[in-house]
């Protein structure tokens, strides 16, 4: 698995659940959702990065609706 890059947002797994966080070195085990959530107890056993999309990508969605 590669390792998560700061700032990124990923789906992460506890093994039994899945949700979005974003990896912060500064957050309790690494990882926190930007608002009350950290991983205070390193239940993070997985992660998948979501990718940022361009601007580009954006309007093209918007042109096709």
């Amino acid at each position: 698995m590669n390792k998560p890059v700061e700032g990124e947002t990923y789906w992460v797994t506890d093994g039994k659940e899945v949700w979005v966080a974003e990896h912060q070195p500064y957050a309790s085990g690494g990882w926190t959702n930007g608002d009350t959530w950290e991983d205070f107890t390193g239940k993070i056993i997985g992660w998948l990065h979501i990718p940022r999309p361009t601007v580009e990508d954006i309007m093209a969605e918007m042109d096709r609706e």
